[in-house]
């Protein structure tokens, strides 16, 4: 299940390389467990995963809130064969 900004992560264990076991209570009650770790200035958010901006204090029981959210998608990334075939159909097009 995607987290939503509702939810609350709960940080139960943290090992020696800063990897943490987390559980995720969802609004709707669903429970899961997950694991996190923190974001690398400048690497890819891998498939699959999500970048969560979490509160930085905990509630009285321990959780803290998703702030945002954001999904990884495929890089938008093109090849030279691409933009000539693009120049090609729509005309080259300079942009200064």
């Amino acid at each position: 299940m995607a987290m939503s900004e509702k939810s609350k992560v709960y940080v139960d264990a943290v090992a020696c390389d800063g990897t943490a076991a987390i559980r995720i209570e969802h609004e709707s009650g669903l429970r899961e467990l997950g694991y996190a770790r923190g974001a690398v200035d400048g690497a890819p958010v891998p498939p699959g995963m999500s970048l969560v901006h979490l509160a930085a204090n905990e509630d009285a029981d321990g959780g803290r809130e998703v702030l945002a959210r954001y999904d990884s998608k495929p890089a938008k990334v093109t090849s030279n064969a691409y933009r000539k075939g693009w120049d090609a159909v729509f005309g080259r097009e300079s942009i200064n």
